[in-house]
């Protein structure tokens, strides 16, 4: 996200960021939050009683994980561990990148 163009959540999110830590958040942030906020969610859905097996069944569960950047829920099932996300077709322009094309499925 771009300091002009972020709302909502997102913009909560990034306001913050910036005054703790007097820089915009860059991409490897962004990956980062993303990781430990699915974690986090994850954990959530296993329960109290968190361990190895529950938090197995919360990721087999099927249900998603929908982060603040508005990027297509990250999902498992039991046969599926890969959490294949669509991909996106962006480009540079005027210095910053801009989406083309979005969900994308190969």
């Amino acid at each position: 996200p771009y300091e002009d163009t972020v709302k909502g959540p997102t913009k909560e999110w990034f306001d913050a960021y910036k005054k703790q830590f007097g820089s915009e958040p860059t991409t490897q942030v962004i990956y980062g939050y993303n990781g430990v906020m699915s974690f986090a969610w994850f954990a959530q859905q296993a329960g109290k009683n968190l361990n190895g097996k529950t938090f197995l069944e919360a990721l087999e569960s099927g249900k998603g994980y929908q982060n603040i950047f508005g990027s297509a829920p990250i999902k498992f099932s039991p046969d599926n561990h890969l959490m294949t996300i669509p991909a996106q077709l962006q480009q540079i322009q005027n210095g910053k990148w801009v989406l083309l094309k979005e969900n994308l499925s190969f």
